[in-house]
């Protein structure tokens, strides 16, 4: 039986992996005979959180695979955590989504990023529009960073490619050399 794009075991394979607390983010290069050390960043999140050696946390490394970690070590800024488990996504069968979204006013965009990531969106395109706001490329790590925080949160392993802001043209051009693209627009939108 299927729940929209999912099956009942899969759904079941989610909950069983599912988050009672964030996940933490690590770095795949940091693995080394199933152990890994952890950021300064997320040995400081660790400690707020009041993890304590010998716990298992979840955590992901933002290219599809998430992971339960047993702490062996949590001390100052060294984290160093034993890999119990690990679990490789597969995205068989799900769209390859890309969203070009245009610039907004205030922190608007920012919500966006962080809903694409939850929803699942693989890239999001950041687009100069004729009415848009136009804010300078320095935004690019904070909608990273609101992109790593959103994925940890909601547990997904994969984290969405945030891409260079581009024109509205040149975007609907780079789709059109697409194999396969399907394009979606406001329909009440001028032009």
């Amino acid at each position: 039986m299927a729940v929209g794009s999912e099956t009942i075991g899969s759904v079941a394979e989610r909950v069983r992996w599912s988050k009672r607390m964030p996940a933490f983010l690590i770095d795949p290069d940091q693995i080394q005979d199933h152990r890994l050390s952890f950021s300064n960043d997320e040995a400081h999140h660790l400690r707020v959180r009041r993890i304590r050696q010998g716990e298992i946390v979840d955590a992901i490394d933002g290219q599809g695979t998430s992971y339960r970690i047993r702490l062996v070590l949590l001390d100052g800024n060294d984290a160093i955590g034993e890999i119990v488990e690990q679990k490789q996504e597969h995205a068989e069968g799900q769209p390859y989504l890309h969203l070009a979204v245009a610039m907004m006013k205030g922190q608007r965009f920012d919500t966006v990023v962080e809903k694409a990531t939850e929803i699942g969106v693989h890239t999001i395109q950041p687009l100069l529009t004729e009415r848009g706001v136009v804010r300078g490329e320095g935004k690019l790590e904070r909608w990273e960073r609101i992109a790593q925080a959103a994925a940890k949160q909601c547990g997904r392993s994969h984290i969405p490619e945030i891409a260079k802001v581009m024109e509205f043209d040149s975007v609907v051009t780079s789709f059109a050399e697409r194999e396969l693209s399907l394009l979606v627009a406001d329909p009440g939108a001028d032009g």
